[in-house]
């Protein structure tokens, strides 16, 4: 497990949150989104803001997108 990665992308989330502090602390990430997060991943990886930001602007597509890999 990386916790470096997005669980959902692969790219750097760039969380820093282990330090004095990370942008995702102050970042509003929808439930719905965080419930899309595979079990191994909640709590312990942080979701990138490229794909809190995709969420945000068309959920229904980015959902299409994660079970399209799921499967």
């Amino acid at each position: 497990m990386n916790s470096n990665s997005c669980p959902f992308c692969a790219s750097q989330n760039h969380c820093a949150v282990d330090s004095k502090g990370c942008w995702c602390q102050s970042k509003r990430i929808p439930r719905a989104l965080i419930s899309l997060l595979p079990a191994h991943a909640k709590n312990r990886e942080c979701i990138c803001s490229a794909c809190i930001e995709r969420y945000q602007h068309d959920a229904s597509a980015f959902k299409e997108g994660v079970n399209g890999k799921a499967q």
